[in-house]
């Protein structure tokens, strides 16, 4: 297999990693995967709770 590499402009990313930290505070750990499947689209969630999340 070869990987495909998606390239992210870094100040972009740097905001979504820290909104990501900022949810943590709220303890709700279904919007928390939600943002990190909105970072990283192509995290399935299989066989797990968060899995109605996946696309």
């Amino acid at each position: 297999m070869i990987a495909k590499v998606r390239e992210y402009d870094f100040p972009t990313i740097e905001k979504e990693i820290t909104d990501l930290i900022d949810l943590f505070k709220l303890q709700n750990n279904e919007i928390i995967v939600k943002k990190m499947k909105d970072i990283v689209p192509e995290y399935i969630s299989a066989n797990s709770q968060f899995e109605k999340l996946d696309n």
